[in-house]
C-alpha cells in the first residue's frame, strides 16, 4: 500500500470538530451495521454455518475492517447478548421501580416494553434464544443475570398486585414467566408489514396480560386458572399470528 493511501473502509481523518464529533457515530453505527448483518447470518445459516468472512462480505468490508470491531464470532454474540439481553433488563428495572404506581399499571408498561422490544428486534432474539449453546461462560453468565433479573422485576410486580388485591393469588413466578414466555414468542411471527403495528400488539399483550391475572369482580371468584390462561393465550396468540401476518 503506498505510503499516503488510506485503508479500506477507514473512518475519514479531519481536526474540525464537526468532523471529529461524527467519527465515534460512524464507529457506532458500523459496529450495529456488523451486528445486524451477523444476526441474520446466524439465523439463516446457524452460528457454526457463518463466518468472520461472510459477515464482511454481507457489509462490504474488508476482514482486517472488522477486526477492528470484533476479533471473532464469539465477541460478536457477547456483543449482541449484551446489547439485547441488557437493555430488555434496563427497561423492566426502571418501570418496576418507580414507586407510587400501581401494580396493574407497572405490569401494563413492563409487558408493553418488553413485547416492543422483540419486536423490534426480532432477529437479534431468534438468534439468542437458538445459539446459547454457542455463548461463552462470561457471555452465559450474563445473559443469565439478565433473564433473571427480568424474571424478578415481572415477579415484584405480581407479587406486589397480589398483596394489594389487584390480582389473583397467582403465583409470582409461574406468572412472570408465562407472560414472558407470550412475548418471548413475537419474536417468532411479528411482521413489520404486517396489519398491526409492533405498538398495537405490545399494547394487546399488556392487556392479556394483566386481565388474565386481575382479580375477578364476579362474584368475588377467581374464575382461571393457570392452566386455562395458557390456553387462553395460546388461542389469542394463534389470531395474532393471523391478524399481524401480511394482507
Amino acid at each position: 500500500m503506498p505510503r499516503n493511501a488510506k485503508p479500506e473502509n477507514s473512518l475519514p481523518q479531519n481536526s474540525s470538530p464537526a468532523a471529529s464529533a461524527a467519527v465515534p457515530a460512524s464507529k457506532a453505527l458500523l459496529r450495529q451495521s456488523i451486528l445486524t448483518a451477523a444476526s441474520r447470518l446466524f439465523a439463516t445459516n446457524g452460528f457454526a454455518g457463518t463466518s468472520l468472512q461472510n459477515i464482511a462480505d454481507e457489509i462490504g468490508v474488508t476482514r482486517p475492517a472488522l477486526y477492528y470491531y470484533f476479533r471473532s464470532k464469539d465477541e460478536i454474540l457477547s456483543s449482541l447478548v449484551e446489547d439485547i439481553t441488557i437493555g430488555a433488563l434496563k427497561r423492566s428495572a426502571q418501570i418496576g421501580a418507580r414507586s407510587g404506581e400501581a401494580p396493574t399499571a407497572s405490569l401494563h408498561q413492563m409487558v408493553m416494553a418488553q413485547a416492543r422490544w422483540i419486536m423490534q428486534h426480532p432477529v437479534e432474539f431468534r438468534v439468542l434464544l437458538r445459539t446459547e449453546n454457542y455463548l461463552s461462560d462470561k457471555a452465559r453468565a450474563v445473559q443469565d443475570t439478565a433473564k433473571r433479573g427480568i424474571l424478578t422485576a415481572f415477579a415484584r410486580v405480581i407479587e406486589a398486585g397480589v398483596a394489594k388485591g389487584e390480582f389473583r393469588p397467582v403465583d409470582p413466578h409461574m406468572a412472570a414467566l408465562a407472560i414472558l414466555g407470550m412475548c418471548n414468542w413475537s419474536a417468532f411471527w411479528f411482521s413489520d408489514d404486517g396489519r398491526k403495528s409492533a405498538d398495537d400488539i405490545a399494547n394487546i399483550m399488556a392487556e392479556m396480560a394483566v386481565n388474565s391475572i386481575r382479580r375477578s369482580r364476579e362474584n368475588g371468584k377467581d374464575v382461571l386458572s393457570l392452566a386455562s390462561l395458557l390456553t387462553q393465550w395460546r388461542e389469542d396468540i394463534d389470531i395474532f399470528e393471523k391478524v399481524a401476518a401480511k394482507p
